[in-house]
């Protein structure tokens, strides 16, 4: 049987924790960045700022969206959508980072849940590319390419990205708070 490893396998645990560290210290800045740069996004018919064109869904939502931000803050939307990229590099290797901290911790006590912890460390990149993805159709229908399917396709990215971020958190944070107990064991 194959035994599951973390991307991180080949860095010591002291490189691991300094890169989370580093990784989560640049994301939360970044994120401090996002709600306070870009508040002028969230309005009353779009309380969720950008992540309301990320979830609109099909065209027509879309440019409501756009229409609400008016051509004036087309420069802040461009602005959060190329941001973002860089974020997209960031926060996954953060949470990345995080999952496999955790797994370390259970490799001797818990195949289980070092597995798991791998399967979601390793699935952090492909939020990321999801994230990237959805920048890309996001940005060209900001630019005019008025294309139901590029909303479609970042909407679906959207989900999927939110959903490995979502899990790779409850992970981080379940096991985290859970070890103490279970490391009694």
């Amino acid at each position: 049987m194959m035994k599951g490893h973390h991307p991180y396998k080949n860095v010591s645990k002291e490189k691991q924790q300094m890169w989370f560290k580093i990784t989560s210290a640049v994301t939360i800045f970044m994120i401090l960045v996002f709600l306070s740069v870009f508040k002028e996004l969230k309005t009353l018919e779009t309380p969720l700022g950008i992540v309301n064109l990320q979830f609109a869904g099909n065209l027509a939502d879309a440019l409501e969206v756009l229409r609400i931000w008016s051509p004036k803050n087309f420069p802040l939307v461009m602005f959060n959508l190329g941001l973002d990229y860089f974020f997209a590099i960031m926060y996954p290797l953060s949470i990345s980072l995080g999952c496999a901290l955790i797994a370390n911790l259970y490799e001797e006590r818990s195949k289980m849940i070092f597995a798991f912890g791998a399967i979601i460390s390793w699935a952090q990149f492909f939020a990321g590319g999801f994230d990237l993805i959805e920048n890309s159709f996001l940005s060209a229908v900001v630019l005019g390419v008025h294309d139901n399917a590029f909303v479609v396709i970042a909407t679906v990215c959207a989900l999927a990205k939110y959903s490995i971020i979502i899990m790779g958190l409850l992970y981080f944070f379940i096991f985290t708070f859970a070890h103490p107990f279970l490391a009694k064991k």
